[in-house]
């Protein structure tokens, strides 16, 4: 056993000084008791401890006892501090100061303030047996954050990570929260955000999450499974948007990248609820083709505002009277120039790259509307567009007459095809015909119904 009672050290991005207790050159075993800084700018110490985010300058400065037993296990018992510490994660430059205390089985961060691609935030952390990490234990930890203001990275950012660098050690349990003031995504922005969740080692799980958006709410939970098998993840979202403004949405979000439905066309408050998935590959980049999608669509005090594809619509009946004479074209573009429709909700579900609508009633003092199709991410459309006749009059009555409701809701049929930004107008003849075999069997019903009062 050898002491130390006053030592110092000096060399390349070292300094210590203080006092060494019972150190033993057999074990290895010591207690180091004193002050030091160690330099991160002295990349031939640290050469081979190197890793993805690891500081690349900067100092830390210790006070306090450092002690290995004779198994080789470190613990400490002090205070300490990081002072500048900059380096790179995912090929953006971040930045660090710390404060914070530690001992034998607790690393306490009391604050950091750390800045990533430009983005500031500051917190707190509680890591359990923090130097047993270096033999692979598990991580055991609290951390808390805050931000005023952060700006999400654009989807045109071509930075990847490697999703093996997110797993963490087989039995580990990290619980967070997070706090934003405002958060931007190129042209979105939610404020208030509220959230917190755990990490584990093959779970990333949102317990709770809710903020302000669009003149509404967003809330949600999630969870992010990790695969390491087939080196993706699945990503699972179950989102509650509420009361947000429709046309600030389609504005917020580039009208969707189309052009034959946007902002400057809606009106109204626009709530969904449901379910939806999808998958990161290696380079955690979202896989367009996993995504689905089941999902809820509420919209009141809705309207659609002079929507160029209607105009087109009343514009094919003018070139193509036979098809339905009994319509007089003008008075169509009169109604749909401005349609102020009655609350409506529809199902809506994703799936193989496809948005598929089933069935959507469109009810207004003007006139009734159905819509049903399939709109494809590569940007072709395949929708059938239904007009209630007795909503269609010919204003003229010369030559066909009054039209009279039946009560069965004649109808009749566009197809759109083609593109959002080059639709095609045709008669949909299969969805009238599937129209008046409904109809048919209604007529038949209401005979029955009929036959069977006597």
């Amino acid at each position: 056993r050898v002491d130390f009672p006053k030592l110092r050290i000096v060399s390349p991005g070292i300094k210590w000084s203080g006092a060494v207790e019972g150190f033993n050159p057999m074990s290895g075993s010591l207690i180091a008791t004193g002050k030091g800084q160690l330099d991160f700018e002295m990349q031939d110490l640290l050469q081979n401890e190197l890793v993805e985010g690891w500081p690349e300058s900067g100092w830390a400065t210790w006070d306090g006892a450092v002690e290995r037993n004779a198994r080789g296990i470190w613990s400490a018992n002090g205070s300490w501090a990081a002072h500048e510490w900059m380096g790179q994660w995912a090929k953006k430059p971040w930045k660090m100061e710390a404060t914070g205390l530690i001992s034998p089985h607790v690393l306490e961060v009391q604050k950091f303030d750390v800045t990533w691609n430009n983005n500031p935030c500051t917190g707190s952390l509680n890591w359990q047996d923090p130097l047993l990490y270096q033999t692979g234990d598990p991580i055991r930890a609290a951390i808390a954050i805050h931000t005023e203001e952060w700006q999400l990275p654009a989807s045109s950012d071509t930075s990847a990570i490697a999703l093996t660098s997110l797993l963490l050690p087989r039995g580990s349990e990290i619980q967070w929260n997070l706090t934003a003031d405002r958060v931007h995504s190129e042209g979105w922005t939610i404020d208030d955000v509220v959230a917190e969740g755990s990490l584990t080692a093959l779970t990333w799980r949102l317990k709770r999450f809710r903020s302000k958006t669009l003149g509404g709410t967003l809330a949600g939970d999630g969870q992010v499974l990790f695969l390491p098998a087939s080196n993706q993840a699945t990503i699972e979202w179950h989102p509650a948007i509420d009361n947000c403004d429709l046309p600030l949405l389609f504005q917020s979000f580039s009208n969707f990248n189309q052009s034959t439905l946007r902002s400057e066309h809606l009106q109204g408050k626009i709530s969904v609820s449901g379910s939806l998935k999808f998958d990161w590959n290696h380079t955690v980049a979202w896989q367009p083709q996993t995504f689905e999608m089941l999902a809820t669509v509420k919209i009141s005090n809705g309207e659609l505002r002079q929507l160029e594809a209607f105009e087109n619509m009343a514009n094919y009946l003018r070139e193509n009277r036979m098809m339905a004479p009994l319509v007089d074209p003008d008075d169509l573009a009169e109604r749909l120039a401005l349609i102020a429709f009655e609350p409506l909700e529809s199902p809506v579900y994703i799936s193989s790259q496809s948005v598929h609508v089933p069935d959507i009633q469109i009810r207004s003092s003007a006139m009734n509307i159905s819509l049903n199709g399939i709109y494809h991410f590569d940007g072709a459309i395949d929708y059938s567009v239904g007009f209630a006749m007795r909503d269609l009059r010919n204003s003229r009555e010369d030559k066909f007459g009054k039209i009279e409701d039946d009560g069965l809701g004649h109808q009749f049929f566009i197809a759109m095809g083609g593109t959002v930004d080059q639709p095609k107008y045709s008669w949909d003849r299969n969805a009238q015909r599937e129209h008046r075999k409904s109809n048919f069997q209604l007529e038949k019903d209401l005979l029955r119904s009929l036959f069977n009062r006597h």
